[in-house]
């Protein structure tokens, strides 16, 4: 199985059907014993794209909806299969809980007459985690995502945006699975805003009716960075509306601890000394700097506690005076780290003030 799977991945990255399709043939027959429920599947995949042209049949999925012009999908599926748990402050752990919990008791609901809410709506600023929380709630209730692909969605020809549109929603309320609204407010604009053409408020109206008549079973989630381009109306129809801000110190501080888990030597007092520093940044630039940190010290072979103060002098203009003191005891660390000459020239400061900043600590 070892050689058969890279050969399989070379066939799909060279979009080599053929040699995919039989390679994928030989790893069902090798699962059979073994995994049979997998080769199951496997089979499935591949019975369901010959047969109907969609491979994603397998899931229960339909085929997928095309634009008129150019046969484009207008959707792209994605099959999350392990994402971690998105960390959050505590109130949109809640609302992410209690979601999901309706949504795991929504028999036992309806059987009460009472709706489970089946539609979100999160705004923030970009890399706050919307798209991961997307993907996370995919992962959990075990659907499949189906993502809006906008590019396509979006025409220059009159009445095709709408169309198309509307193609998406009827295809999301007929498959079991999660419609994702990414970038939303390129759809949901204001009405009331001269500058856009007629089209835009017919689009409006068409989300507006469908919202309002979106079925209990099917999830709708839409994530947008500008709340105040939406209409007022599409407010109303979403059960749940949550901001998701720049994580504040202690959520910036689980991020930068889970990237760092399996990373060994690293000093408690720099990890500390890194989390505090990092500026207000969004979760991806968080990760983004950490994976950043961890590339470096794998290529350069450099001390990963060296790489992490290197990154943290970049922010050193920006500190506060307690700031720069710890920093300077950092670095000092008895004599051992630095000398007050080396930190001095680090800082581009006067070595009369590290000794200041040193005294100032003991």
């Amino acid at each position: 199985m070892d050689n058969i799977l890279p050969k399989l991945i070379r066939a799909g990255l060279e979009q080599d059907l053929k040699s995919f399709e039989v390679i994928s043939i030989t790893v069902a027959n090798k699962l059979k014993k073994t995994n049979p429920q997998v080769a199951e599947e496997i089979n499935s995949v591949l019975f369901n794209k010959n047969i109907t042209n969609n491979a994603y049949r397998s899931i229960g999925l339909d085929n997928l909806p095309t634009d008129k012009k150019n046969n484009m999908n207008l959707v792209n599926i994605v099959e999350v299969q392990e994402i971690q748990e998105p960390i959050l402050d505590n109130d949109v752990k809640k609302l992410y809980k209690r979601f999901l919990d309706e949504q795991i008791k929504a028999n036992e609901l309806l059987n009460i007459g009472v709706k489970p809410s089946n539609s979100i709506l999160l705004y923030g600023e970009p890399g706050v985690g919307k798209t991961y929380s997307a993907k996370w709630f995919s992962y959990m209730l075990k659907k499949p995502l189906i993502v809006l692909d906008l590019s396509i969605v979006i025409s220059s020809y009159m009445g095709e945006t709408g169309a198309n549109i509307k193609k998406v929603l009827d295809y999301a309320k007929n498959n079991n699975s999660i419609l994702f609204l990414d970038e939303f407010d390129a759809i949901a604009k204001r009405r009331d805003d001269e500058r856009e053409l007629g089209e835009i408020k017919r689009i409006v109206n068409v989300l507006l009716k469908e919202l309002e008549e979106w079925p209990i079973g099917s999830i709708i989630i839409a994530a947008t960075n500008h709340p105040n381009l939406l209409d007022k109306a599409i407010w109303r129809r979403f059960d749940l509306k949550i901001e998701l801000e720049i994580p504040k110190d202690e959520l910036k501080k689980e991020i930068i601890i889970r990237e760092f888990n399996n990373v060994r030597n690293i000093s408690q007092s720099i990890l500390d000394l890194f989390i505090e520093s990092t500026p207000m940044i969004n979760a991806a630039e968080i990760v983004r700097l950490c994976d950043d940190i961890k590339r470096e010290s794998v290529l350069s072979n450099d001390d990963i506690n060296v790489i992490i103060i290197n990154k943290v002098v970049k922010y050193f203009e920006n500190f506060n005076i307690n700031q720069k003191k710890k920093l300077v005891e950092v670095l000092y660390d008895g004599g051992k780290r630095y000398r007050v000459s080396e930190i001095s020239k680090i800082f581009s400061i006067p070595q009369s003030t590290i000794y200041r900043y040193l005294k100032n600590n003991q």
